[in-house]
């Protein structure tokens, strides 16, 4: 029993490692053929991630300062704050590792389940997953983040 606990301790704690294992153990699976669509879906969805990943980083090394301006009795005031990460899954003050290793496993993931997706439901969950994406790639745009380094 003992040498199965590290085991799971590696598994429990990588999420790559994790689905790998339910892959191996949940037995075949027919999917069906992949299409020119499909692949066009996975690059708009795997290229807005990446966008993400970027914009990430920069909440990471907190190099994007939100300046607001407020006027109190005709004085000015500047005040200069920080973004925070507000993805749960991360918490609010992720490490460059952990955010690197959550976006590897997402694309990883995102990939290998819109492969194994029937052909019927592979469609709406990569639309669907793409206007996640845009919609999060846009917020971080709205509040000072850019595309790339």
């Amino acid at each position: 029993m003992r040498a199965t606990a590290p085991m799971m301790h590696i598994a429990m704690n990588c999420p790559v490692v994790m689905l790998l294992l339910l892959l191996i153990f949940c037995g075949p699976v027919h999917a069906d053929e992949w299409t020119s669509g499909d692949t066009w879906r996975e690059a708009a969805f795997q290229s807005l991630w990446a966008i993400d990943l970027l914009q990430t980083h920069q909440i990471v090394k907190n190099e994007t300062p939100v300046i607001t301006y407020s006027t109190v009795g005709g004085i000015v005031y500047k005040t200069t704050s920080y973004n925070f990460e507000q993805n749960p899954l991360l918490g609010s003050n992720p490490t460059m590792g952990a955010v690197n290793r959550f976006f590897l496993a997402g694309s990883v993931l995102h990939a290998g389940i819109s492969a194994l997706l029937p052909a019927k439901y592979r469609p709406p969950f990569q639309y669907l997953t793409i206007v996640i994406e845009a919609r999060t790639v846009a917020h971080n745009l709205s509040i000072g983040l850019r595309f790339g380094l």
